[in-house]
C-alpha cells in the first residue's frame, strides 16, 4: 500500500467546537471569509436601519390620523335657536372633565349612562395619548420586553374597540334631522386599525439573534472560536 501524501490529506479541526469542519473556512483564516462576513453584517445593519426608518414614517402618518380623528367632529347638533355644537372625541372629553370638576352640570336624567359615557371617552383619549407617546416609540425601537408587547397589544385592541363608538354616533347622527354626521369617528377608526397593524408587525419581544447587532455578535463569536481552535491546534 502506498503511503498517504500529506498534501492530499484533508486536515480537519480536532477541537470539540469544530468537529467535521474545515479550519480554512473559519473566520480569521485569512481566506477572505472575514470580508464576506463583514459585508453580510453591514448589509444586515443597513436593512435594519431602513426598516426602522420606514416604521417611523408609518408611525408619524398614523399619529397624524389619530390626532385628526380625535379633533374632527363626530357629529354636529343643529338647533335653530342656538349656534351649532360640534362634538369630537376631544371636546366630549373636555366636557366630561368639566362635569367631573363641577364646572358644568350634566344635561341628562340618567347619571349611570352619563358616567359610562364620560369614562368611555376619557379612556379613549388616554389610549390615544398612550399610543402616541409610548407604543409608537416602542414600534420604532422594535425590540421590547414581552410585558411591553402585551401592554401594547392590550392598548391597541381597546382603542380599536373604543373607536367603534364614535363611528356609531356618526351613523346615528346621519339619520337624524337635528344633527349632522362628521368624519371624526371614521378617521379615528382608520387610525386605530393602522395602529393595530403597527403593533402586530413591529412591536415584538427581543430574542437572541435579533437584528444586525446580534449578527455582528455571531460573527465575532465565530471569529473568536476560530482563533481559539487555531491556537489549540498550534
Amino acid at each position: 500500500m502506498s503511503p498517504i501524501n500529506n498534501d492530499d490529506a484533508v486536515q480537519r479541526d480536532s477541537s470539540p467546537h469544530g468537529v467535521g469542519r474545515f479550519p480554512e473556512r473559519f473566520p480569521g483564516s485569512g481566506d477572505g471569509s472575514d470580508d464576506l462576513l463583514a459585508e453580510v453584517a453591514d448589509l444586515r445593519r443597513r436593512i435594519h436601519s431602513l426598516e426602522r426608518v420606514m416604521v417611523a414614517i408609518f408611525c408619524l402618518f398614523t399619529a397624524a390620523v389619530l390626532v385628526a380623528g380625535a379633533v374632527l367632529p363626530m357629529y354636529t347638533d343643529r338647533d335653530g335657536d342656538t349656534a351649532d355644537q360640534a362634538w369630537s372625541v376631544v371636546s366630549i372629553a373636555g366636557s366630561a372633565l368639566s362635569i367631573l370638576v363641577g364646572a358644568e352640570r350634566p344635561d341628562t336624567d340618567s347619571p349611570g349612562v352619563q358616567a359610562l359615557f364620560i369614562a368611555g371617552f376619557l379612556g379613549l383619549n388616554l389610549i390615544i395619548v398612550l399610543l402616541l407617546v409610548v407604543v409608537f416609540p416602542w414600534a420604532v425601537i422594535g425590540r421590547v420586553s414581552r410585558n411591553q408587547v402585551r401592554f401594547a397589544r392590550i392598548i391597541v385592541w381597546l382603542g380599536l374597540v373604543g373607536s367603534v363608538v364614535p363611528v356609531l354616533l356618526s351613523l346615528v347622527a346621519s339619520g337624524s334631522t337635528d344633527s349632522e354626521a362628521g368624519w371624526g369617528g371614521a378617521v379615528l377608526f382608520v387610525g386605530m386599525a393602522a395602529s393595530l397593524v403597527i403593533v402586530l408587525t413591529t412591536v415584538r419581544p427581543r430574542t437572541a439573534g435579533y437584528g444586525a447587532e446580534a449578527a455582528d455578535g455571531r460573527w465575532r463569536s465565530a471569529d473568536s472560536g476560530g482563533s481559539t481552535s487555531d491556537g489549540d491546534r498550534r
